[in-house]
């Protein structure tokens, strides 16, 4: 008898076990950015305070992924009849943009979210990362403002260069996403600086949605 109720205790146990991952597995899946996770939901600050970047193309891709609010997905931006291929080097950064943020034209944006670089090695597409905002590319796309911000991960084991600021980055890596910027596209695009961690604060908070 003894031995049937151990049984069943370590049944009940395994089962919550069981649960108990499950729930965990599902979690961490919507913090990594599965897809069954509503990224139009994000808010634009994590609970630490970090920002959240939502990672559409990995670094060192060149195919522009784009995600589509209305099906909740990546798709591949098409040009053509086809997918649209970047005719140029492949993406030098993690590319995506900041959730619950709105560029909107009738305020000189481009009517997008606002864009952001995340250095670090490649991060597969859906997933939300928290990060630091060390600084901003400011640009012009075809006359309309387009400022890509610069970011880092808030995970010091993600990081693969240093700095808050811009100011502290690395110089050549700040030049070869400069030079990318300006001839990944057949759009007239114009470099107007760099600006200091404070300034794209001020630019994210500008275009921050509520």
């Amino acid at each position: 008898m003894m031995n049937i109720e151990k049984g069943k205790l370590r049944d009940v146990s395994m089962g919550i076990k069981l649960a108990v991952l499950i729930f965990a597995t599902f979690i961490t899946s919507c913090l990594d950015g599965g897809h069954d996770f509503n990224y139009s939901k994000v808010p634009v600050f994590s609970k630490e305070g970090h920002v959240n970047c939502i990672i559409e193309i990995p670094a060192g891709t060149n195919h522009k992924i784009e995600y589509d609010y209305a099906s909740n997905s990546f798709p591949c931006d098409q040009f053509g009849g086809g997918d649209r291929i970047i005719q140029f080097l492949p993406y030098p950064a993690n590319y995506g943009f900041i959730p619950s943020t709105l560029m909107d034209k009738e305020n000189g944006g481009d009517g997008d979210a606002v864009d952001v670089f995340v250095i670090a090695s490649a991060m597969e597409t859906g997933k939300v990362v928290k990060c630091k905002i060390v600084g901003v590319c400011k640009l012009l796309d075809s006359g309309e403002q387009d400022d890509k911000l610069i970011a880092i991960p808030a995970d010091e084991s993600l990081q693969i260069v240093k700095g808050n600021s811009i100011s502290l980055m690395d110089s050549a890596a700040l030049e070869m996403i400069k030079i990318w910027l300006l001839n990944y596209s057949s759009d007239e695009m114009i470099f107007l600086g760099w600006g200091e961690s404070e300034e794209a604060k001020d630019i994210l908070e500008k275009w921050r949605k509520g």
